[in-house]
This record gives C-alpha cells, sequence and structure tokens, in this order.
C-alpha cells in the first residue's frame, strides 16, 4: 500500500525568533514521509536566511523566495507546488506536536482518505494556554460533522484543516489576495463541497497569539478593515451557499452570518451603528438557522434591535 505523503506549507515572513522551533518540530515527526514548502514572502529579517539553511540540510524542505504579497498568495503559490497527498497548513510562528503526522497517517487509513480531517490544538497565549474545544467526530456523517463544527462557535482558520490534494485542486479552491480573515473567506465553501470529513480532538496544533502579530494589531484603523472584510466574505459566501438549498449550506450561511455580526462588535459605536446599516441591507439575520429557540430568539432580536443585540454582546467580551 502506497505511504500518505503531506504536503506542510508555511508562508515566512518576519519569524527569525520562532522559525526554527516550527521547523524543527516537523523534521522530528515520528512520521516521515512528507515535504516542507517554505514560501519567504519578502522577509528582511533573517527569516529568509533561515530557510535557505533548512534546506540545505534536509531534502525534503522546499524554498520559495518572492516579494512581500500577502499570507494568502503565499498559500497559494505553495498549494501550486505541493507533490503530496494532503495538505496541511502551518504558520511559521507556531508548532505542531511530534505526533502529529502519525495520528494523521492513522485517521485517513481508518476513514477510507476523507477529503477533510479537522484537528484540534491548543492557543498559546504569553504565560498560559487555553484548548480550542474540537469535539470527536470520527465516523459521522457530513451533516452531522457540520453541527458539531458549527457548536465550537469558532471562525475555523485553515490550520485547524488537513485537506486532500486531489479535492483541493479539483475545486481549484485560491485565498482570497489582499483580505484578512482569509481562512473564514474560504473554509465555509471548503466544508460545502466535501464529501467526506474526519476529525481528531487530540490537541495536534500549536498557535502562538502573539500580540504583535498581524491578526492582533491594535491600529483600530486596521481592525476596520477587518471587519469590513468580514462583510465581504459573507458576501462572497451567500452568493455561493445560498443557491443551494441543502440544510448544510443553510447552517454554513448561518455561520458566516452570525460570525460577521460577532466581528462588528469589535468597532466603536458609531462605527458599530454605520456596520450595522450594511448588516441590514443584506437582511442578514434571516439567514441564522433556526436550529433550537436560543437561535430563533437571536433572529428576533437582531431584527428589531440589532444595535442593542450588539451593544451587549460587545460589553460582554470587553467585560
Amino acid at each position: 500500500m502506497k505511504k500518505t505523503k503531506f504536503s506542510i506549507i508555511i508562508p515566512v515572513y518576519n519569524v527569525e525568533n520562532y522559525l526554527k522551533k516550527c521547523l524543527n518540530n516537523i523534521l522530528n515527526q515520528t512520521y516521515n514521509n512528507f515535504e516542507i514548502i517554505l514560501i519567504n514572502d519578502g522577509s528582511t529579517d533573517r527569516s529568509g536566511l533561515i530557510c535557505d539553511e533548512y534546506e540545505k540540510k534536509d531534502p525534503r524542505i522546499i524554498v520559495l523566495h518572492q516579494q512581500n504579497k500577502g499570507l494568502s498568495d503565499a498559500r497559494n503559490k505553495g498549494i501550486s507546488q505541493n507533490s503530496g497527498d494532503y495538505i496541511i497548513f502551518v504558520d511559521s510562528d507556531d508548532y505542531i506536536e511530534l505526533n502529529y503526522l502519525e495520528m494523521l497517517k492513522n485517521i485517513i487509513v481508518k476513514s477510507n482518505h476523507p477529503d477533510i480531517i479537522r484537528i484540534s490544538g491548543t492557543v498559546i497565549l504569553e504565560n498560559s494556554s487555553q484548548k480550542i474545544n474540537s469535539p470527536d467526530f470520527l465516523d459521522q456523517k457530513p451533516d452531522k460533522i457540520i453541527d458539531l463544527i458549527l457548536d465550537c462557535n469558532y471562525i475555523e482558520p485553515s490550520w485547524l484543516y488537513v485537506y486532500k490534494t486531489s479535492f483541493w485542486k479539483k475545486n481549484e479552491f485560491k485565498f482570497p489576495l489582499g483580505k484578512f480573515h482569509e481562512d473564514f473567506a474560504l473554509t465555509p465553501v471548503i466544508l460545502a463541497k466535501a464529501n467526506s470529513i474526519s476529525s481528531t480532538s487530540y490537541p495536534l496544533y500549536n498557535y502562538l497569539k502573539r500580540e504583535n502579530s498581524i491578526m492582533t494589531s491594535s491600529d483600530y484603523e486596521k481592525t476596520k478593515r477587518k471587519v469590513y472584510d468580514f462583510l465581504e466574505h459573507y458576501d462572497f459566501h451567500e452568493k455561493i451557499l445560498k443557491s443551494k438549498k441543502s440544510s448544510l449550506c443553510k447552517k454554513l450561511l448561518s455561520f458566516s452570518a452570525e460570525n460577521t455580526i460577532y466581528k462588528g462588535t469589535e468597532l466603536n459605536n458609531e462605527d458599530m451603528l454605520l456596520y450595522i446599516d450594511e448588516l441590514k441591507k443584506r437582511k442578514i439575520e434571516k439567514n441564522i438557522y433556526p436550529k433550537n429557540i436560543k437561535k430563533i430568539l437571536k433572529k428576533v432580536l437582531l431584527r428589531y434591535n440589532m444595535f442593542g443585540y450588539m451593544k451587549r454582546v460587545k460589553e460582554k467580551r470587553n467585560d
């Protein structure tokens, strides 16, 4: 039987203090049939030199250098170069457990080579850690799995998933260029198209939440851009998912709608009111899936007092 090969795609940008740990935890895996594709996205520190150093050490490492074009472009370029059976995304300041690939290989065999595998991870803060909840739903039907994923109430970053290469390339998935939260843009569409999904609740990925990272910037203008990028992603989801009448797509669109509303609570009250005008134009609350009484009440509250609802959510989040 052919051994499963993994393609690990790592965009790299100014992470000289973290990159070696990231790479060492991959190179020391208990399962060794993999390639690492490093895309140095115009780093101005020693990150590019570290990439070249590791490429010389191990033939499984491929390094691509380019001018800074952003995370989406780097990931897309890495995918275009991969030769593995499954695609894994790793952020260059994060690290994976040493048995990550071994666990994946076992899941793939047990689950008959699913289109997608959802893993679990740990968010590493400066002085503490918080586990991302990930239900164990091996052998469940895709529609049931989506229910469980949506209950996680998480925006589903790309590193939480492992993708079969043939499935990815058949559907010609691409991360949108020049946008924040590109994972949120693509993940619901990928889930809608998957015929088979598996999972493990064993924490395999360690996500380092840095204060100075792109996703934790305190720049308010950048925060506004992130919020409106979310709104554009929602528009994309609605275009793709609303044309399909399946309950699966309705649930995924509900997931997108609820996260887009929640994202707006990062704005100040004045900007939140302007954002609500955009949400109301789209009648976004109508796309919340009424799976239980809690969701029904949420739809009613959003319809008649969206600002009041979002303001309460904001206050609760800031407590």
